[in-house]
């Protein structure tokens, strides 16, 4: 099916567009991509590791404002800054997933990027409901309505 590019949101179209040019460009390879992921595959594999923990976050989230207001390349630069750990599995097409385990000290949620390698996704989904179990998660912010005392 061929993608409807008018019904995206503008800075949407302005990524497919950015990436397009750089795959034109030879910005973006796939030796490179294939490179990388043989390399990060002999990562887990040289030093045994079944799992890698990351941060899922460098920093605190950026104020909730009209992000989908502002340029392609303000997001990205705030996007890049805040949250780094994901792109470089996802270009190696790695699995992986975060879960939360806790409250920073400024209230906010606090959260771990769990990886693995190549097929390792129902480890991955074990181990994030091992962590579940050992120190449950909110299922809501704190003072947040649940949806079910509220149609009672």
């Amino acid at each position: 099916a061929e993608l409807d590019r008018a019904a995206l949101q503008p800075r949407t179209r302005r990524h497919i567009t950015l990436g397009q040019q750089a795959l034109r460009q030879g910005l973006v390879r796939d030796a490179d991509r294939a490179a990388w992921r043989e390399r990060c595959r002999n990562w887990f594999e040289a030093g045994r590791y079944d799992v890698l923990v990351t941060p899922a976050l460098a920093a605190a989230p950026p104020p909730a404002d009209r992000w989908s207001a502002r340029s392609w390349s303000a997001n990205m630069l705030v996007n890049t800054r805040y949250a780094p750990y994901a792109a470089p599995w996802n270009f190696a097409g790695f699995p992986g997933l975060v879960i939360p385990v806790g409250v920073r000290a400024d209230g906010l949620p606090a959260a771990v990027q769990l990886v693995g390698p190549p097929g390792s996704e129902l480890l991955l989904l074990a181990l994030a409901g091992q962590i579940e179990q050992a120190a449950p998660w909110r299922r809501h912010a704190p003072g947040w309505p649940r949806m079910a005392a509220q149609r009672k």
